[in-house]
């Protein structure tokens, strides 16, 4: 239990206007905008920039929900979950899938909360989640096993694509690039591979408790949160570069990038990360 949280969002145009200097302190103006307060235990987190709405899973209280991207319209669309952890969106296809770390599997439903299917069971320690629509495939991170999977959108054909690892926490994928990244929270780093599993490299090392991951793919860069040094960082998408851009956090876990040019976060520039927090 990670007691009371918040859901906040980070805002592209406070980041790029910020002068960040080689040490850990980053001085950023008006990071951290809070959405939604409290909350129980949510964990992972995924952007709709299509209907402008942030879906989030409460381990907690073992549901998921959403809301417009300003917090404001809160909805508990699926209820009666064991622990739900990472949460990830098809929105041209109308779903949301996540795992579940109690009944070890991955579901998914329809985004409105209908629908719900049991996909994949009997795994052990199921956490971040992420999709390739186009492709077919889901991708998850097994913690207790060290192990990354894929399977097809159905949960059939899974299949283990990298093993060895030392409790993996959430995953991201580069498709275009044909590149999977993670965080392990075991040796503390930031990692990524090829879709296959093939070519693995360490991209970011020396970091606590690295939880969250997030692309921005236009911008080539990669975010991710530290629940240890309470922080959010960012680097290149080799991960070269790499800076704190927030401290002083309680516990960020989840992390999502998206573009939303007309939203009025945005400042006519877009989002870029909407983390859950402590409050």
């Amino acid at each position: 239990m990670r007691g009371t949280r918040t859901l906040a969002a980070m805002a592209m145009w406070a980041l790029g206007g910020a002068a960040f200097g080689p040490g850990p302190q980053a001085a950023v103006a008006e990071p951290v905008l809070d959405l939604v307060t409290g909350l129980g235990d949510p964990m992972g987190v995924a952007v709709d920039t299509a209907n402008l709405r942030i879906y989030w899973a409460d381990e907690d209280w073992g549901t998921i929900s959403r809301a417009s991207l300003d917090g404001s319209g809160v909805e508990h669309v699926v209820g009666g979950l064991d622990d739900p952890f990472g949460i990830a969106l098809d929105v041209p296809g109308g779903k949301m899938y996540w795992t579940e770390e109690g009944s070890e599997s991955i579901r998914r439903a329809n985004l409105d909360g209908s629908g719900v299917e049991y996909l994949v069971g009997g795994l052990d320690e199921p956490m971040g989640i992420a999709l390739d629509p186009a492709g077919g495939k889901m991708y998850w991170t097994d913690e207790d096993w060290g192990t990354i999977h894929r399977a097809n959108l159905d949960g059939s054909g899974w299949e283990t694509v990298l093993g060895g690892l030392d409790d993996p926490i959430a995953i991201a994928l580069d498709v275009p690039g044909g590149k999977m990244y993670w965080t392990e929270e075991g040796t503390e780093s930031i990692r990524r591979a090829n879709l296959d599993g093939s070519g693995m490299e360490y991209l970011v090392g020396g970091l606590d408790e690295p939880m969250g991951v997030a692309l921005d793919l236009l911008d080539g860069k990669l975010y991710w949160t530290d629940e240890g040094s309470e922080s959010v960082g960012r680097a290149n998408l080799d991960g070269s570069g790499a800076e704190t851009l927030v401290t002083g956090l309680d516990d960020p876990v989840g992390i999502a990038a998206g573009r939303v040019s007309d939203h009025p976060l945005s400042h006519t520039t877009p989002v870029t990360g909407i983390q859950v927090l402590s409050s």
